[in-house]
């Protein structure tokens, strides 16, 4: 028998004789088959049935060495994926999840090298991943679903997570979708490095470890986390399925449920999408931006030692709208910048009286100007919290004290 006749008839031995859905949503080959295995199929099936034996072709590239040559065993380069798994004696066990991760981050329509640099950075994704995983983890230990707030409630930075997690899971949905599956890890991981790491857990590590542990301010925050959670394991589980698993299972006892009710795809919740946030954060990350090169500075010149040791006093113009509502959240705004304190005034006569260890004017996007003031912090160090906002050495800050004699 013909072999192109043999398999290209797959389609009635496979799915018809099985009764198995006909056609087939996708069949998926190596660019070399769209004469063969994909043409034989789509005769055959035309000529018996009227129609495709598929719904949807697909085709990927080969697999090359490290140096972009072909594999071959008289060359001596051959990669063997248990080897990468179960590891040899010379090499440590990297695990599936590394191998999975490596396939989905390479464009798999064309050829692809793989070797020890590649292999290395998807080791270091799924590394980051775990770690976003494992702090999400450590934080809802004493956290209930009924702690579970609603959205009103949140605060202004939760909110504006919570915005960037919509926009995210549409992209990953959409990347899953037409199957680029390269940019869903690229996704990830720009969304855990720059989002979540750099900025979001930064913020959020003051209201965790500091305020009372059923506080409005901290269950916001654990509320966030949660659904951080449950997103994150939802865009890994179809590649880092490993991973996921092991998250699942070790939920806090008090939020552990079957993993079919804790994975479902992506909500997107539409409550979420508040594109007006973009406009305030990304003033407050241009101001972070510029008040860390002051901070930089001062540190270079011996001035200040740890962020905690500043304040920033921002002062601007009552024409500023930005500014006005930036101001109704300083003390998030004090948490994003890791400092003691920051306040927003308007300007006055006596601006240029201001102590000061370093300046620096910018104009907001609505056209106003502010003026940023670097400053010592002026009170001392609370010895719970750190921050230098303590009417006495030694001496607990006013939250402090009232969270811990609460």
């Amino acid at each position: 028998m013909d072999v192109w006749f043999d398999s290209g008839t797959s389609w009635c031995g496979v799915l018809h004789q099985r009764n198995l859905p006909l056609p087939s949503d996708m069949y998926i080959e190596g660019s070399d088959q769209h004469r063969g295995w994909f043409q034989s199929s789509l005769l055959t099936s035309v000529a018996v049935t009227g129609s495709a034996p598929y719904k949807q072709v697909m085709t990927h590239g080969f697999v090359l060495d490290e140096n972009g040559q072909k594999m071959s065993k008289s060359l001596g380069n051959v990669i063997d994926p248990a080897m990468i798994i179960e590891g040899t004696k010379s090499n440590v066990p990297l695990g599936a999840d590394v191998l999975r991760v490596w396939v989905a981050s390479v464009d798999f329509k064309y050829d692809v090298s793989i070797g020890p640099t590649s292999l290395s950075r998807a080791t270091d994704l799924l590394r980051k991943v775990r770690n976003t995983i494992k702090f999400i983890l450590g934080n809802l230990y004493d956290f209930k679903l009924n702690d579970i707030l609603p959205y009103s409630e949140l605060s202004e930075l939760d909110k504006f997570i919570l915005h960037k997690l919509y926009l995210w899971s549409q992209n990953i949905t959409h990347n899953y979708e037409v199957f680029d599956f390269h940019q869903v890890i690229l996704s990830i991981a720009d969304f855990i490095s720059v989002d979540i790491s750099a900025i979001y857990f930064d913020a959020c590590k003051d209201r965790l470890y500091v305020e009372a542990p059923t506080s409005k301010i901290r269950r916001s925050c654990q509320t966030v986390l949660y659904i951080l959670l449950n997103e994150i394991i939802t865009a890994i589980s179809p590649i880092a399925c490993f991973l996921a698993q092991d998250a699942i299972q070790h939920l806090p006892n008090q939020l552990k449920q079957d993993p079919k009710n804790f994975i479902k795809w992506f909500s997107q919740n539409k409550e979420w999408h508040r594109p007006e946030l973009e406009i305030r954060w990304e003033t407050i990350f241009n101001i972070r931006d510029e008040f860390n090169k002051l901070l930089n500075t001062a540190r270079e010149q011996k001035k200040i030692a740890a962020n905690l040791e500043a304040n920033l006093l921002i002062k601007y113009s009552e024409t500023s709208n930005l500014m006005k509502a930036i101001k109704s959240f300083e003390e998030e705004f004090t948490n994003i910048l890791v400092i003691s304190k920051v306040t927003c005034q308007l300007f006055s006569n006596d601006d240029n009286k201001i102590e000061k260890l370093g300046v620096h004017e910018m104009e907001l996007k609505d056209g106003s100007k502010i003026t940023l003031y670097l400053q010592n912090a002026t009170g001392c160090k609370c010895p719970r919290c750190w921050k230098r906002i303590s009417l006495q050495p030694d001496l607990l800050c006013t939250r402090c004290d009232n969270v811990v004699n609460k």
